[in-house]
């Protein structure tokens, strides 16, 4: 299996192409709405409040969504079948976020009413927290996982005597006894910004891990990087390592011999957009070439 954190091994220089130093223009009306609203930030406070905390995960991990400022975008709400997502939420479901970073789509998902003890997160490297506390859910028997270095999430958000999400700091290609325990009880994952880190084999063993949370009726849903140009790799920071972009019909392709090799059955409905739709700059972009796009993805598990 290939590697799951490559970004781990380039450094986190402003130089990097994916780095802005002035978010100003960056942050959306909504990005404050939520910062003023549910983490009681003066509105005065906002954007240097969001350097300081970018600039620390900077030095976590060189990730573009932290250089580019797009983890202010949560994604989540942007996803067609947003409202039944909430709505299943509201009435008992259970959210796991796969490369859940500060934690921001999870804030979102509370912002517009869903219950934070419900919401699940699982990421390579902690920017949450270090403590540990017992999973509010006792049908999973286990304890809450957390030893990050910082406190970032809750930083961000200043929350951290009312978010009662549940955070796992692991490999999701890797066997992990918290993970275990989340087999087949989640109805909607999220996988956003994670499986283009691979190639195509790397993907599809992903993939798989995912399956594992999931059961009949669940939703897999997100955003990667995409391309109008067929399948391609991806150009990061000089790396060897091999990354590569889909388009709607290798992802179809994809999920199919998922279902096959796991024994489910998958309908896959996925887009491209334009970087745009998240708020990303063309110019911001650019060093990842002309065809590249965002492939927005809602994948129902049939059976």
């Amino acid at each position: 299996m290939e590697n799951s954190d490559p970004i781990k091994n380039i450094t986190p220089s402003r130089e990097l192409a994916w780095y802005i130093p002035d978010l100003s223009d960056r942050i959306t009306a909504e990005s404050h709405r939520v910062l003023e609203n549910y983490g009681g930030i003066p509105s005065g406070d906002v954007l240097g409040h969001i350097h300081t905390i970018r600039d620390k995960a900077w030095e976590i991990r060189p990730y573009p969504c932290t250089g580019l400022g797009t983890f202010l975008q949560p994604t989540i709400n942007l996803i067609p079948p947003y409202k039944k997502i909430i709505e299943t939420l509201k009435n008992g479901g259970s959210f796991l976020d796969v490369g859940c970073f500060l934690g921001q789509d999870l804030r979102r998902l509370v912002f517009d009413g869903a219950p934070s003890g419900n919401l699940y997160g699982i990421d390579i490297v902690s920017h949450w927290g270090a403590q540990v506390s017992q999973y509010r859910d006792r049908s999973l028997c286990l304890t809450n996982y957390w030893t990050g270095r910082s406190h970032l999430g809750y930083e961000l958000y200043h929350d951290e005597d009312k978010f009662e999400a549940h955070f796992i700091e692991a490999d999701l290609i890797k066997p992990f006894q918290e993970l275990s325990a989340l087999e087949g009880k989640m109805d909607v994952i999220q996988v956003t910004h994670v499986f283009h880190q691979w190639g195509w084999e790397g993907q599809i063993g992903a993939a798989k891990e995912v399956v594992k949370f999931s059961k009949p009726g669940s939703l897999v849903v997100g955003f990667q990087a995409g391309t109008a140009g067929g399948t391609t790799k991806i150009p990061v920071g000089g790396s060897s390592h091999s990354w590569m972009r889909q388009d709607p019909g290798s992802w179809a392709e994809m999920w199919e011999v998922v279902g096959k090799e796991t024994g489910t059955r998958w309908k896959s409905e996925a887009f491209l957009l334009p970087y745009s739709a998240l708020g990303v700059a063309a110019t911001d972009v650019e060093y990842l070439g002309p065809l590249s796009r965002l492939l927005r993805f809602v994948v129902t598990r049939q059976e």
